[in-house]
């Protein structure tokens, strides 16, 4: 059964091998802040706690492996990552661990999400039994949930996942931007400023959800590889006490990963994100204390 995904996956992104990143040339990557996680860090808490949900081998969604109070371990990851557009839920997941291992997850919970309306947003959660107690995991957060609106504490935090957008440098978001509106001129006679939200410019960004842009990226597979980074990346951003993400970088593969605090327990589920390349939103990155629709569900106590 086809897994179904918020977002459409069919993006063409610019290919390069796992390398560079804000980490190791922050002057470079001042616009996509995400780092990629290293083969040390994977060996340690709370990295080697993520999971990847796998078809075929093949990273799809995040998940993470979280210790209840009772000792056992579950999977947390979103619901729209288990089922599909008819809201029918697989009873088994694979996922993939840090060290290679592959294992099956059985459905124990679930929320009441609606995947085929994308309603009841909150109900975006699903958790799955591990019948194995020999993985790494992580505990659930002690921190609070307070506040309205500003007036809350923001916490450190870092989203971990497998969202497939390659890292991209200043100068690759500038080219792929100059490339775009080089395209509008030339097959589409457009004169762009690149500022045109009709064109999928939004804040300095390009959308990729737009359809002008959708079809660039069809008619550059040349220049595009048609396939994902899959590499685990993190982000380092800020988490509310009301459950509000702020300036955590995202896109689609992050879905069902974690947002952990600073002891390395998760605070909230990621669920959603906007797909937008470059500007002040590159890869979900904004302040949403105000915001209506959650991006994740939180799990503050």
């Amino acid at each position: 059964m086809k897994k179904y995904i918020i977002t459409s996956l069919l993006l063409f992104v610019p290919f390069i091998s796992m390398a560079a990143d804000h980490c190791t040339n922050p002057k470079e990557y001042t616009i996509d802040r995400r780092c990629y996680v290293t083969d040390e860090q994977k060996k340690e808490t709370p990295y080697n706690a993520v999971v990847a949900l796998v078809d075929h081998g093949s990273p799809y969604c995040t998940g993470t492996i979280v210790k209840n109070e009772n000792g056992r371990k579950y999977l947390y990851t979103a619901k729209h990552c288990t089922g599909d557009e008819n809201d029918i839920v697989l009873s088994k997941l694979r996922i993939k661990l840090q060290d290679g291992r592959e294992l099956e997850v059985i459905k124990n919970n679930i929320g009441n999400y609606n995947i085929a309306k994308d309603i009841k947003l909150a109900g975006d959660w699903a958790i799955y039994q591990l019948n194995v107690s020999n993985v790494p995991s992580v505990e659930i957060t002690d921190k609070k949930s307070i506040g309205l609106g500003p007036f809350t504490y923001s916490y450190n935090a870092r989203n971990v996942g497998y969202g497939a957008l390659k890292i991209m440098s200043d100068k690759e978001i500038s080219n792929y931007k100059d490339k775009y509106i080089q395209y509008l001129k030339d097959n589409k006679g457009v004169i762009a400023k690149g500022n045109e939200l009709r064109y999928g410019f939004v804040d300095g960004g390009i959308s990729a959800n737009n359809s002008y842009v959708k079809n660039f990226m069809d008619a550059n597979i040349e220049w595009y590889e048609p396939s994902y980074n899959r590499e685990l990346k993190v982000s380092n951003c800020k988490y509310s006490s009301n459950g509000k993400s702020t300036n955590c970088q995202i896109w689609n593969g992050n879905s069902g990963g974690p947002i952990f605090d600073d002891k390395n327990a998760i605070m909230g589920i990621v669920t959603r994100g906007n797909s937008i390349i470059g500007g002040e939103h590159h890869a979900g990155s904004e302040d949403s204390w105000f915001d209506l629709i959650i991006d994740n569900i939180p799990l503050l106590k």
